[in-house]
């Protein structure tokens, strides 16, 4: 090996290291032996990315997380949303057939709205406002921090 080949040997092995530190900036940057941590019934667990129909898989139904903590987050936001279908009673707000009452934040605390013209994807309606108060009780502000995302 002369002196220029071991210069670009060094050159590559350079590349190589800075490469490693790289960690991918979402989940769809994700490489065969990155960590990601996915949901499961069971919890969060920790995972290496490989490309599998598995990985992909928990990709595609957005249940798959660059850290711990986004996935426990997650988690907590999808059992809020579970709880607010209950406690909503199968209520199916109709558009422009029935008036639905669901949880705003104004900027300072959480109310109830309603609205009989429009539909805003994956909102939970209540049938009345009385329902979609008690709800907020139930809840919780801490709970519906984290489920409209308002906290850090």
């Amino acid at each position: 090996m002369n002196k220029q080949e071991a210069l670009n040997k060094i050159e590559e092995l350079k590349s190589y290291v800075e490469g490693l530190d790289k960690k991918p900036k979402t989940v769809w940057d994700l490489k065969d032996g990155d960590e990601y941590c996915a949901l499961y019934t069971g919890g969060v667990i920790s995972n290496l990315w490989g490309s599998s129909c598995i990985d992909i898989g928990l990709r595609n139904q957005g249940r798959a997380f660059l850290t711990r903590e986004e996935a426990k987050r997650e988690s907590s936001r999808r059992e809020t949303h579970t709880e607010l279908e209950r406690l909503a009673g199968g209520f199916k707000y109709v558009f422009c057939e029935n008036m639905g009452f669901y949880i705003y934040h104004d900027g300072d605390n959480f109310d109830v709205a309603s609205h009989g013209y429009m539909v805003t994807a994956n909102m939970v309606y209540f049938e009345t406002r009385e329902a979609c108060e008690a709800a907020i009780k139930v809840i919780g502000e801490e709970r519906l921090n984290v489920y409209f995302d308002l906290e850090d």
